[in-house]
């Protein structure tokens, strides 16, 4: 579902997103650019519906991460993170800002992208672990947000078994749980097959999509 500011049903669209959160989890999509969809996470963060955010990010090494792999609450820590993860800007709610709000209400903050060392900007030049039972057959190398809609379906793939593995079972069946990605992540063209989409990755319905623009 489409979701623009100019929207009157706005505040409505929130309350069934907040709904839909308490049966299960949803995927928010976004244009990265835009304010919209961070702002939609942030209301529902404050209206305690989000307990668990996954946000498209690389994943980094295990010192910036708790034995959980959620994001390491130490201020620095969560900075150096956004220094070198954050290639997509955006001014109006940038990662540090969406994490910062997202921790002070004990929300659980992962990043479900493809590791550091398949992206454009190395986190750590050592850097060489895998998550754990993780088959990731991305192609190398590999250039990760640059448009290249070639590149959806195995970071697609990666983020449902990541997500999987962290979470410990089916995504589909954990509530309260919101998984922010780019818009594209979530359309069948961009992804090049209904079956390469982040949503069929996870196990959820459409019906708990919600792509704001």
């Amino acid at each position: 579902m489409g979701v623009t500011t100019s929207d009157n049903t706005r505040i409505y669209l929130l309350e069934r997103i907040g709904r839909t959160l308490d049966q299960g989890p949803v995927i928010i999509g976004e244009t990265h650019t835009s304010q919209n969809a961070r702002e939609a996470i942030v209301y529902l963060i404050v209206n305690r519906k989000i307990t668990i955010l996954s946000i498209e990010g690389p994943i980094v090494p295990v010192p910036l991460q708790n034995n959980q792999g959620a994001l390491n609450a130490d201020p620095a820590m969560r900075q150096q993170y956004i220094a070198n993860a954050n290639l997509i800007y955006n001014a109006h709610y940038s990662f540090l800002k969406l994490i910062t709000i997202a921790q002070k209400y004990g929300v659980r903050v992962y990043f479900h992208d493809l590791p550091g060392k398949y992206a454009m900007i190395r986190v750590d030049p050592n850097y060489d672990q895998t998550v754990d039972n993780i088959q990731n057959n991305a192609p190398r190398p590999f250039v990760h947000h640059l448009g290249q809609t070639r590149n959806m379906g195995p970071r697609n793939s990666f983020s449902g078994q990541f997500l999987g593995n962290t979470l410990n079972g089916p995504v589909n069946a954990v509530p309260h749980l919101a998984v922010l990605c780019g818009s594209d992540h979530t359309q069948s063209g961009p992804c090049l097959g209904a079956g390469r989409t982040m949503q069929a990755y996870l196990g959820i319905p459409d019906t708990s999509i919600f792509n704001f623009s």
